[in-house]
């Protein structure tokens, strides 16, 4: 960074929180994906309890979660905050009703963005919430929220315009790497439409961006206190005030995951539609990163038909209609055109400024007038993504000697401004600095963030064009957000990847850094450990002094102190010890280790995932994952299981949450194989009882080669007391050998045994020992030690004789029977999968102890195929296939 900066943690181990802002008193309010709100205070302690928790509600798996909040522009009077998130589908569909569990969670299915405000308790400096303050803005139901159709581009920022109406922004939802038309299979569209999510009309995949009638790919302005939209909006429609088109701000973004209001601009009404100009980072798809300024109301800004200043052909060619904009040529002489493209009306800006909108059935005539029509809005400048291999890049809009738009490079002097080219991943929205402890020429200056790991600052002029670009820092690693702390002037950051909360500050003296070490950190009882905190230091050379507590009642103020841990009773057993450093201003920071006696670390292994393995494009794969761990000194029930997975996407990744458990499972996307690179990396971490432990990690690729495998056929059926396999493989590519498993359920496959290839093609297996009630079967089939895939699985309802439970027809095509002969507990509890793990139906039936039971199931909407039930009665459990035709 420039001189006289600092860059310093302020909290470690911060996961996994996506952004904070700070009220007037610098105060700082600080959320998590998983929908946690906590309280930095003034001292930069952060609260151990959120001031808001809605995790129950929020959907945080990929790129989804709470990636908005807001302070009201009143919040020290009124307390009002605002929460923008994904709501998790089980909770969206069910909440509310008999069927609805807290502690059920759906992904990868369609649910829906939602706004929603809270209230919190000035009495206690904003420490808690006011009781029934809730208030849903957007989205209080399935119909009226912000449709999401995939595991990203979703929702994103929250801020308030000078007028005070609330902006909020949302991506495309579309398929980020396929020319996403509507209609993708890998995206949710088939069961939005079916709940009412979206209409039919927005089955248009990444251009809903272009459709007025759609909140995806939008920036939005709404009351806050109704969430209709305002007047003064472009498209507003006083006859449907809560309409999407009524809100509409900004249309044609792809992802504007961040974008902020710049400061001392717009009107304090909001009848002037005016709530200042609005920075944009557009998240490009694989060649450009753009920056977007909207100064009015209605600007369009191209996407998907542009990317940067460029048309994107495998788009436009696709003419793609837009549903809500008939033509009114249809039928008329040779018009057979009954709505126009989206191609149609949107035009490239040109000099002097005057564009026909031409009817393509009649180029005589025009696109009547109640059609929206656009010009293409361009960015103020794009600049290269970092997957585009060409060279690095900044370009800003220009006109050649025709009229005709171009674009300029940074490195032309005819651009006028001073930088050097550069590449980034994801452009956010930064901020504009406003304090007064920077040196003067930061005052006002643009602080632009990129996900790359860097912060450049950008000089506009007073026609909002760059002028100057310098980096400021090329350290701040997987940046999510960056605002600025109105107290102190001080920046602050989020580096997502690291799990910190850092801050920027100008002078005066950074606080020190605490580095603990030790020359062991287990060993027997008494356990003598030199420890060592010369690697802490002072960025800005002040002496140090050292406070170590050995967390058994002992201390010492060396640099280099020796200590001796005794226990007592010789079993496991460990002692946090905490080193402070603090330098001459009094400012301290602290660093701890885990010394752990009696003891040595467990040894992780992923069981069934070898590393470097291979996942197929074919379909969603559902991945298990089984643990376990040797320890000499614990048993399996003193460890702690922790899983998490990682989405590798070109240069950066897609972090997934900690999973807590001995055996989980995940899904693989089919993503990979073409323009560009993706693979997941799945790690185990295993911790035993004294504080120590251990950490096994798994590569998976997609495998791009010639097809493994194809069954012409995979069954299984019961046979007396035992159940037949069998199998015919139209053609197989170096199998190695065919693996079965069996389980209760989709969720808890086993291998039973092996078979390795013969030259008919046709294979067989006895089961003699079925589970009882539901036998699940699929084949994983190996090529070598770490390629293998799996077959659609198959099921045999192997019920013993006099079975008290049964489910009928089998198959059925939208009505089910439950019936049971003697019921054990009050309530009767139904569920429905399908084979790849989603809830798809949850009920309970209350019932009379002691009686017979029989219910009627009426499932219409459910799609062919088969799906797995357990239905409890008690602690009776039974569990099997029913095939829906």
């Amino acid at each position: 960074m420039p001189d006289g900066f600092y860059d310093e943690v302020v909290v470690d181990n911060f996961d996994p929180f996506v952004g904070i802002v700070f009220d007037e008193t610098g105060r700082g309010f600080t959320w998590r994906r998983t929908g946690e709100v906590f309280l930095l205070d003034t001292n930069e302690v952060l609260s151990p309890d959120p001031v808001v928790d809605i995790s129950e509600e929020v959907a945080s798996w990929w790129d989804m979660g709470m990636l908005g909040f807001a302070l009201d522009p009143k919040f020290l009077d009124n307390g009002q905050v605002y929460l923008f998130y994904v709501v998790d589908r089980h909770h969206l569909i069910y909440h509310g009703t008999p069927e609805y569990d807290p502690n059920v969670t759906t992904t990868d299915k369609a649910t829906i963005g939602r706004i929603t405000s809270f209230v919190l308790d000035k009495t206690n400096d904003f420490k808690t919430v006011v009781p029934n303050s809730r208030k849903v803005i957007i989205g209080a139901t399935k119909e009226t929220g912000f449709p999401m159709l995939f595991k990203t581009h979703g929702t994103g920022s929250l801020a308030f315009g000078a007028d005070g109406t609330l902006l909020a922004s949302c991506g495309d939802t579309g398929h980020p790497d396929w020319v996403d038309v509507g209609g993708s299979a890998e995206t949710y569209h088939a069961q939005a439409l079916a709940d009412g999510i979206m209409r039919e009309e927005e089955n248009v995949g990444t251009f809903r961006s272009q459709l007025l009638n759609s909140l995806s790919g939008k920036i939005i302005r709404i009351d806050p206190e109704t969430g209709e939209g305002v007047p003064s909006n472009p498209f507003y429609d006083p006859a449907a005030p809560d309409s999407p088109r009524s809100k509409v701000w900004s249309l044609g973004l792809r992802n504007p995951y961040r974008f902020i209001v710049r400061p001392n601009t717009g009107s304090h009404f909001s009848d002037d539609g005016d709530p200042g100009e609005l920075v944009i980072g557009d998240v490009g798809s694989n060649f450009w990163e753009e920056i977007n300024i909207a100064t009015a109301g209605g600007q369009n800004f191209g996407w998907p038909m542009y990317e940067g200043f460029e048309r994107k052909q495998n788009y436009i060619s696709r003419n793609t209609e837009n549903k809500d904009a008939p033509n009114p040529l249809f039928n008329n002489g040779n018009c057979e055109e009954e709505f126009f493209l989206f191609s149609d009306l949107l035009l490239p800006p040109s000099l002097p400024g005057t564009f026909l909108f031409k009817n393509p059935c009649d180029t005589t005539q025009l696109i009547p007038e109640n059609i929206p029509t656009f010009v293409h809005e361009r960015p103020v400048m794009a600049y290269r993504n970092e997957d585009d291999n060409t060279f690095p890049d900044v370009v800003f809009p220009e006109f050649d000697i025709n009229g005709h738009p171009i674009n300029i490079s940074i490195t032309d002097p005819e651009a006028n401004v001073q930088g050097e080219p550069f590449v980034g991943i994801t452009s956010m929205g930064g901020l504009f600095y406003q304090g007064d402890n920077f040196p003067e020429e930061y005052k006002g200056i643009y602080f632009h963030p990129d996900y790359k790991g860097w912060i450049r600052t950008i000089e506009f002029d007073e026609n909002n064009e760059p002028r100057k670009i310098d980096v400021f820092s090329n350290s701040t690693g997987y940046i999510v957000t960056l605002s600025e702390n109105p107290k102190n002037g001080c920046l602050y950051y989020i580096n997502i990847k690291n799990m910190q909360l850092r801050k920027i500050c100008y002078g005066g003296t950074p606080a020190p850094v605490a580095n603990a070490q030790a020359d062991k950190y287990f060993g027997a009882s008494p356990l003598l450990v030199q420890f060592d905190a010369s690697e802490s230091f002072s960025p800005a050379e002040s002496p140090l002094n050292y406070s170590w507590d050995f967390g058994d009642g002992t201390i010492s103020d060396e640099m280099e102190p020796s200590h001796t841990f005794i226990s007592l009773n010789g079993v496991p057993s460990y002692f946090t010890v905490k080193l402070t450093v603090t330098d001459t201003a009094g400012q301290a920071r602290t660093d701890q280790v885990i010394i752990s006696l009696n003891n040595t670390p467990p040894t992780a292994s992923i069981q069934n995932l070898p590393d470097s393995s291979f996942y197929f494009l074919d379909r969603t794969t559902l991945i298990q994952l089984n643990g376990s761990a040797i320890d000499a000194e614990h048993s399996d029930e003193e460890l702690v299981y922790e899983w998490r997975t990682y989405l590798e996407h070109n240069t950066h990744e897609h972090i997934d949450l900690i999973e807590e458990a001995k055996n989980t499972f995940f899904y693989i996307s089919p993503l990979g194989c073409e323009d560009e690179e993706y693979s997941y990396r799945v790690e185990l971490k295993v911790t035993d009882g004294a504080g120590l432990s251990d950490t096994d990690t798994a590569f998976v690729f997609p495998y791009c080669e010639n097809d493994l495998f194809e069954l012409s056929f995979f069954n299984a059926e019961k046979n007396n007391r035992t159940v037949q396999l069998n199998w015919e493989m139209v053609f197989e590519n170096n199998i190695s050998y065919f693996e079965i498993e069996r389980g209760n359920s989709i969720f808890d496959f086993k291998a039973i045994w092996k078979i390795y290839p013969n030259n008919l093609s046709e294979y067989s297996l006895t089961d003699f020992y079925p589970l009882t009630g539901a036998n699940f079967y699929r084949l994983k089939i190996w090529q070598d030690q770490n390629v293998f895939h799996y077959s659609t699985p198959v099921m045999v309802d192997f019920a013993v004789e006099g079975d008290d439970i049964l489910l009928y027809p089998n198959p059925a095509k939208n009505l089910i029977n439950v019936s049971i002969k003697n019921t054990y507990a009050e309530k009767i509890n139904f569920k429905l999968y399908q084979l790849n793990g989603a809830l798809v139906f949850k009920t309970n039936w209350p019932v009379e102890l002691n009686a017979y039971f029989n219910e009627q199931l009426f499932l219409p909407n459910l799609p062919q195929g088969i799906y797995f039930y357990e239905i409890k009665n008690g602690e009776e459990l039974k569990r099997g296939g029913v095939v829906i035709n």
